[in-house]
C-alpha cells in the first residue's frame, strides 16, 4: 500500500517555521508580485512539511503514529516504525517505511479494515498483495502456506558491478574439505589491504 503526498498530509509540529529558496525555474512558470520584484531576496514560506526536509520526515511520522494509536494500535519496541494491533486470533501488523506501508494480518478482511481506516485520514493506493520489499521478493503460496524469499535482484547488482554476470556457474566453488588456515598452500601469503577486505 503507497501513501499519495504523504509528507503534505503532515502540519509542522510546534510553532515551526521552514522557509527555503525560491526553486531554480520559478520565475519561469510565475511572476513574482510587482511589491517583490525589486527585492533582493524572496524566499518561500512553506505551509506544509516537504520531502527532504527533516520536519518532513518528523512530522508525517507523528501524524501516522497519532492516527494509528487513535485507531488502537500499539508502537512495537524493537522497531517505532511497526504497529500492531491483536484481539485473540485476529491480529494486523502496520509496518511504515515512508510512503509505503507493509500490512500482514489474520485475514484479508483485517487488512482491508485498516487500509479503509487509513484511507480515510489520507489518499492511499491499494498496490495488491505484496511481492517486493526492500530489495526482497516475496512469493507467498496459500495453499501450501509458504512464504518464499529471495534476493535475485541483489544478486545480479552485486555481479553487475565485479563484471561476473557472464560467469560459469558451479555447484561446488571450491574443492571441498579445503584447508583455510594462514599456512595452507590455498591461502595466498599476500595479506589484503583494509580496502581490499571491505569490499570482498
Amino acid at each position: 500500500m503507497d501513501a499519495k503526498n504523504v509528507y503534505l498530509n503532515a502540519q509542522l509540529q510546534g510553532g515551526v517555521e521552514i522557509y527555503m529558496k525560491l526553486p531554480p525555474l520559478y520565475k519561469s512558470y510565475q511572476n513574482l508580485p510587482l511589491e517583490l520584484e525589486k527585492e533582493c531576496k524572496v524566499v518561500c514560506k512553506l505551509l506544509a512539511p516537504m520531502y527532504g526536509t527533516k520536519q518532513g520526515a518528523h512530522d508525517w511520522y507523528a501524524n501516522v503514529k497519532q492516527i494509528l494509536l487513535t485507531l488502537g494500535y500499539l508502537v512495537s519496541i524493537t522497531d517505532e516504525a511497526m504497529f500492531y494491533k491483536s484481539d485473540g486470533k485476529k491480529y494486523t501488523i502496520v509496518a511504515a517505511t515512508t510512503d509505503d506501508f507493509t500490512i500482514i494480518a489474520d485475514s484479508t478482511k483485517s487488512s482491508d479494515l485498516i487500509k479503509n481506516q487509513l484511507n480515510k485520514h489520507f489518499k492511499i493506493v491499494n498496490l495488491g498483495d505484496i511481492n517486493w520489499l526492500l530489495g526482497i521478493n516475496i512469493k507467498c503460496d496459500l495453499k501450501n502456506k509458504t512464504i518464499s524469499l529471495g534476493q535475485q535482484a541483489y544478486i545480479e547488482q552485486i555481479l553487475a558491478h565485479f563484471g561476473l554476470e557472464n560467469a560459469c556457474t558451479t555447484v561446488t566453488p571450491m574443492e571441498p574439505r579445503i584447508d583455510l588456515s594462514l599456512d595452507s598452500p590455498a591461502v595466498s601469503p599476500n595479506a589484503l589491504t583494509p580496502a581490499e577486505k571491505t569490499k570482498y
